[in-house]
């Protein structure tokens, strides 16, 4: 699986400034944990996102 960007493009985006007017970032990370009846529940990580993300990018949540 290739990436859409690498890691070194976006920080050299980032830092030419190139944030959100041309680049367009989504953060839809989700956390799977276990539940009682032992399977795994899918929780958002928004207040992840809230706490510390890459400058410019926007939260998705899958859950809703």
């Amino acid at each position: 699986m290739h990436p859409l960007i690498t890691t070194p493009a976006l920080a050299d985006r980032l830092q030419r400034g190139d944030t959100p007017r041309r680049l367009r970032l989504f953060d839809v990370t989700q956390h799977l944990r276990p539940t009682s009846d032992g399977r795994l529940g899918v929780h958002s990580a928004r207040s992840d996102h809230a706490a510390v993300h890459i400058p410019g990018a926007t939260y998705v949540d899958l859950q809703q």
